[in-house]
């Protein structure tokens, strides 16, 4: 009975509670696991207080309780609390809500739509740019490019490792691919002396999770392939150049032959007339 009553006076003074989910959508294959975040912004509340609720495709919203594949955080000094399904199945697909504790229940969360198929989830797919010659030896500038393709978190951080050091890079609107994935691209500029005594770097993706997903390229192979570049487009120029050479030499060619030609034919003209004289 006292900790029915405990329990009310910590849902009266947690009225004005302000939660926020996280990833909006969350696309998963059946077998895998999958994690919820809610976090309370606002409110006296903790996880202790926070209750979860699903409504499927076509029921009305009901409590979620745990089993033994659904854990709930409870923790009453935590302010972020995480919703665990183990072993999701295709039943499991639909929204899930967090409620603080209130005597109307009026203080939801905006919501996680959980998706799952029996397809295989599509891996994220990263690529890293790096400078070209004509940027660095031009411009003096040196810009580092960051693709990744297919991430379906929402809650996500991209930053570079430079050899230990950690920066940011200027982030571009993320475009979306399907209802629950989207591309994402990161830039980062940095001084040519920098590029010039770095060798690795490494663009690093991860969420509340872990890492995601990361690439690194080293500017020794950078180097080999402008060094390549550089020494076809010289190749390409004296090729130009004998090309050019050559036509040159078979117009002067072509011009003598007809000079030649002429000469001869009024020599030839000459001795035709002299003969009738």
């Amino acid at each position: 009975m006292l900790h029915c009553v405990v329990f009310l006076i910590f849902c009266l003074l947690d009225t004005e509670a302000k939660m926020l989910q996280s990833p909006a959508v969350l696309k998963a294959s059946t077998g895998t696991n999958v994690s919820l975040t809610c976090t309370i912004v606002s409110g006296a509340a903790t996880c202790y207080n926070v209750v979860w609720y699903i409504q499927l495709q076509t029921k009305a919203i009901q409590l979620l309780t745990k089993n033994e594949r659904v854990s709930l955080a409870h923790r009453n000094t935590e302010k972020k609390c995480t919703l665990t399904i183990n072993r999701v199945r295709i039943n499991d697909t639909g929204t899930y809500f967090c409620s603080g504790c209130n005597i109307v229940f009026s203080d939801f969360g905006n919501g996680t739509k959980l998706i799952i198929t029996d397809e295989p989830a599509n891996s994220p797919v990263m690529f890293v740019l790096p400078p070209s010659a004509h940027e660095i030896y031009v411009k003096k500038t040196v810009t580092l490019i960051c693709l990744v393709f297919n991430i379906s978190a929402e809650d996500f951080n991209v930053f570079w490792n430079i050899s230990g050091i950690i920066m940011s890079g200027l982030m571009h609107p993320s475009i979306r691919i399907s209802e629950s994935e989207k591309s994402i691209c990161n830039q980062l500029t940095i001084a040519p002396d920098l590029w010039k005594n770095i060798v690795t770097y490494t663009c690093v993706v991860e969420d509340i999770s872990g890492v995601i997903i990361s690439k690194s390229i080293w500017k020794e192979s950078t180097a080999k392939g402008n060094d390549r570049s550089q020494f076809t487009a010289f190749c390409s120029r004296v090729i130009a150049l004998l090309l050019f050479m050559m036509t040159i030499l078979m117009i002067c060619f072509q011009s003598h032959c007809d000079k030649g030609q002429r000469k001869k034919m009024c020599c030839c003209k000459n001795k035709v007339t002299s003969e009738r004289i």
